[in-house]
């Protein structure tokens, strides 16, 4: 019966246009904390949006954003994510939030448009947020998306990079070297947590970009926490901030029972 369930959705999910779900789908905000191990205490949580269909059911939402940066939805769902997140930081003065965004979005006057009508209605939680550029597209950022990301950041907001990993290192040193780009956050991919206590090669990727996190500054984030053993393994390597189901699952609530 689940199986039947999960196709029916899948086939509602292909049926409906991209435009089709961004109006007329319920849309709903989840928080996932990020946590620093060492004090088992919440650096900031997550903000990852979902779509609730008309029977209640949740999609997951990796199709759709795929679909929506083919083309080109994405800004507008980008859009509604910030919107959601500046109201959501105002309303609660204690939190600080990460909202994802694609360069796609960057690059885009809507987004922009959004980002300084936020930034000018609620000047007191620029702070509190975290702009976290996705993985899909965060080492093609044009020139005008990265003056965007520096103007940005000049204003207080923080920047993060997502699901960063080996194969991404070269383009990111080179655009670290540059000057003209840095971010306060790397959140390293979550293939890593799991394959570098049992291969030498990933323990030299995750050295590799541990070095290049600590000479610039940035702090690392280990994505893909499932269990005790893997944070502590983690914390050894220097990765004391990290973030994944062991730590806690998105939910549409702030609270976090952290383990013990």
């Amino acid at each position: 019966m689940e199986g039947t369930v999960q196709a029916n959705r899948a086939l509602i999910f292909e049926k409906k246009t991209t435009k089709d779900m961004v109006g007329n789908f319920r849309k709903i905000m989840y928080y996932q904390p990020v946590v620093s191990a060492a004090a088992s205490e919440v650096v900031f949580y997550e903000s990852l949006l979902r779509f609730v269909g008309e029977d209640g059911a949740m999609f997951a939402p990796t199709p759709f954003v795929q679909r929506a940066e083919a083309n080109g939805s994405i800004v507008a769902l980008d859009s509604d994510s910030l919107s959601i997140v500046f109201k959501a930081l105002n309303a609660n003065p204690y939190l600080i939030l990460s909202v994802n965004v694609s360069c796609l979005s960057l690059e885009h006057s809507l987004w922009a448009q959004s980002f300084y009508e936020g930034a000018k209605a609620y000047p007191d939680v620029l702070s509190r947020l975290i702009i976290e550029v996705t993985e899909t597209q965060n080492f093609l950022l044009s020139p005008e998306a990265c003056d965007r990301l520096r103007h940005i950041r000049s204003l207080g907001v923080r920047l993060a990079l997502d699901d960063v990993d080996q194969v991404l290192f070269p383009c990111l040193q080179m655009r670290l070297q540059s000057g003209n780009f840095l971010v306060d956050f790397l959140k390293i991919s979550r293939h890593l947590t799991g394959a570098f206590e049992k291969s030498s090669g990933h323990t030299d990727q995750l050295s590799a970009l541990l070095g290049l996190a600590h000479d610039y500054g940035i702090t690392p984030i280990m994505e893909g926490v499932e269990t005790k053993a893997q944070s502590e393994s983690l914390a050894t390597q220097g990765i004391v901030v990290q973030q994944g189901y062991y730590w806690g699952r998105p939910a549409s609530v702030f609270a976090a029972i952290l383990p013990s």
